[in-house]
């Protein structure tokens, strides 16, 4: 099912710039640590997927060395140990109806996951400080984080509020997240800048005008957060158009 397969007994390490023209797995015994990489599958039904038998980090805490990594149909990756999504990391599903799945032992999200939206390069000859743009692609697109014990999404440890870390989690569909507990009796932690935002017409500020109509949209975005241990909620968290549901059960 896939045309490209990296596979190790240990560890992999993913870096550069990669555009695929199919699906790609890259698995690992141990870890798998993707950075300084963007790895890009966005033609019509490509997936990228991930699997490792204990740690998955993409992005680094070295500025530089963040991912960009975008597919159309599907993003998946699994872990026995924790998933770490860097600040600097940046994960994309663009298709309609499209999805982002992160399983694992634990989940720390510190950067950004987009379901339902494509990202573009820098044109050529662009300042290397020249970010790419994202578009909103793709309606009815999920993302679902599940994990055994704890999904946390920012990281609020520091003293100083303007030191503490976010993280985003936006879908053009349903957004679910679902967690055991962790060794404080946690579940789900959603720190002071972090958002979660549901909006099945791609709209994500009042400010912004939306992609898509109600009517082109088709069904009303959700946000689920569930957890067997105890539900914390710090930051934002909204389901943008009309008729849209959340559910918090602890």
């Amino acid at each position: 099912d896939h045309e490209i397969t990296i596979e190790a007994v240990d560890d992999v390490l993913l870096r550069g710039t990669l555009t695929l023209a199919g699906a790609m797995l890259v698995k690992a015994g141990d870890d798998v640590t993707v950075k300084g990489t963007q790895l890009l599958a966005q033609g019509a039904g490509q997936r990228l997927a991930f699997e490792a038998g204990d740690a998955l980090t993409f992005g680094s805490t070295v500025s530089d060395e963040g991912a960009q990594i975008a597919a159309d149909t599907a993003l998946e990756a699994r872990a026995g140990g924790l998933i770490t999504v860097e600040r600097n990391a940046k994960l994309y599903a663009g298709g309609d109806a499209s999805r982002i799945a992160l399983r694992a032992g634990d989940i720390l999200l510190l950067g950004s996951v987009d379901g339902g939206a494509s990202y573009t390069q820098p044109p050529a000859g662009a300042p290397a400080s020249q970010p790419g743009s994202v578009t909103w692609t793709g309606t009815g697109a999920a993302v679902d984080l599940s994990a055994t014990r704890s999904v946390r999404v920012g990281d609020d440890t520091a003293a100083d509020p303007e030191q503490r870390i976010g993280g985003s989690v936006r879908a053009s569909g349903a957004i679910t997240v679902q967690a055991g507990a962790g060794s404080t009796g946690v579940g789900v932690f959603l720190g002071t800048k972090t958002s979660v935002i549901a909006s099945a017409t791609g709209q994500f500020r009042s400010t912004e005008t939306a992609t898509w109509s109600e009517a082109a949209a088709g069904a009303d975005a959700s946000v689920s957060l569930r957890a067997d241990g105890a539900v914390r909620m710090h930051g934002e968290v909204t389901a943008f158009d009309t008729g849209a549901d959340i559910t918090v059960s602890s």
